[in-house]
């Protein structure tokens, strides 16, 4: 009964760790991609 008290435990801090990698990570790839894409490089200039 222990020990699975402390698996349980080493794996809800295992997926919370993971949370709080994963999704920062992905945020900073879409930021990222989106200044990429966006920058004025890439831009079509519609002047006159």
């Amino acid at each position: 009964m222990i020990s699975k008290k402390v698996i349980s435990k080493i794996h809800w801090k295992f997926v919370l760790i993971l949370i709080f990698t994963i999704i920062p990570s992905l945020f900073i790839l879409y930021i990222i991609l989106k200044r990429q894409i966006e920058s004025p490089q890439n831009q079509i200039e519609f002047g006159g």
